[in-house]
Order: C-alpha cells, then sequence, then structure tokens
C-alpha cells in the first residue's frame, strides 16, 4: 500500500502522520477489498544513529466487516 508520511521535527521528537490507500485481500475469505491506512506516532531521537518510538495505526477493508487498529513501539538503528 502506498503512503504518505509528514513528519514535523521539534527538536528531538518527531512526530507524524501517515495515510494510505490500496488494495487489501484478507487470507481465508479470498477477496480483495480497498484498503486504508492511517497512522500517528511519535520518534526520539537520542542522536542521528539510534530513535524509539511509539505509533497507533488504524486499518479500513471497505466492503468488508474488518477494521484492524493497534498500537506498537519502534526503535532505529542506523548503522
Amino acid at each position: 500500500m502506498p503512503t504518505l508520511r509528514v513528519t514535523v521535527p521539534i527538536g528531538p521528537l518527531e512526530p507524524y502522520a501517515a495515510l494510505g490507500v490500496g488494495y487489501g485481500w484478507l487470507p481465508g475469505l479470498g477477496d480483495v477489498y480497498l484498503a486504508t491506512m492511517s497512522r500517528l506516532g511519535v520518534v526520539f531521537r537520542f542522536n542521528e544513529s539510534i530513535a524509539i518510538g511509539v505509533e497507533g495505526t488504524l486499518q479500513d477493508f471497505y466492503g468488508s466487516a474488518y477494521d484492524i487498529a493497534s498500537l506498537g513501539s519502534m526503535m532505529a538503528f542506523k548503522l
């Protein structure tokens, strides 16, 4: 799913929002649906090489009974 992400750096904090639209396939149902995804998150950069963050995601499969919400953490390392 192609996504567009907008980040607004504020010092070491980087809040962001992302939106995407594409086709979604649900295992076991065998159908393809129009799917959307939206995310809100924030990343804290300790330095240029190490960052941690948290993000919430909502996915919707139009034409089906499935909506998926998730909350997760992340770590990034630049080698």
